[in-house]
């Protein structure tokens, strides 16, 4: 892949999930709401002028949203007290 095919894709966040989808690195199909059971979807959040891709759910008065990072050690990193603390999005992990 040629580099600038690379950052032609890490320049979005949905450019980069839907690359990681394809590679097989994140799911391609959502997993049921771990609190109510019920259809997800994957949704773009906008929070702080960034943005990141989490798995929503769709029932009406639930809506929980869940990383989807989460349960995927390509993209965990545990510090030393056991928590999942990255601060960096997709697309910056994918560039390092």
């Amino acid at each position: 892949m040629l580099t600038k095919h690379f950052y032609a894709i890490v320049q979005s966040e949905e450019n980069t999930v839907a690359f990681l989808k394809e590679r097989g690195l994140i799911e391609i199909g959502t997993p049921p709401s771990v609190h109510c059971g019920s259809q997800t979807k994957f949704y773009t959040r906008k929070e702080r002028g960034k943005e990141r891709t989490v798995i929503r759910c769709t029932k009406k008065g639930c809506q929980r949203t869940q990383s989807v990072r989460k349960g995927n050690t390509f993209f965990t990193y545990t510090d030393k007290n056991s928590q999942c603390n990255s601060g960096l999005s997709l697309s910056q992990i994918l560039e390092l």
